[in-house]
């Protein structure tokens, strides 16, 4: 099991050096993990990120207020999830704020 740093922790014990070396290091981000949410991403990325992979995983894992999770999340929970994504991204593809 991967231990996840907490910068709060660091931050506290006055090691703000470790914490901005923490910041600094790059952080490995799936666009998907399971059939659902690949076909949600393949969609968002068409859709609306011009088949950007590094932007399309970063939409795919930002915490969404309509969904009140991320995409991806909402995806893999279930096939009502999946399409409720690809709903969402169509609209957003159609300028429809959400």
């Amino acid at each position: 099991m991967t231990i996840k740093p907490n910068i709060m922790e660091l931050i506290q014990a006055g090691k703000q050096g470790e914490a901005i070396a923490l910041l600094r290091q790059p952080i490995a981000m799936k666009a998907a993990v399971g059939p659902r949410s690949a076909k949600a991403a393949l969609h968002a990325a068409e859709v609306l990120l011009g088949g950007d992979v590094e932007g399309t995983a970063r939409w795919m894992n930002a915490r969404s207020l309509y969904l009140h999770m991320t995409p991806l999340e909402r995806a893999e929970q279930s096939e009502e999830g999946l399409q409720t994504v690809i709903e969402m991204i169509d609209r957003i593809g159609h300028g429809v704020f959400l």
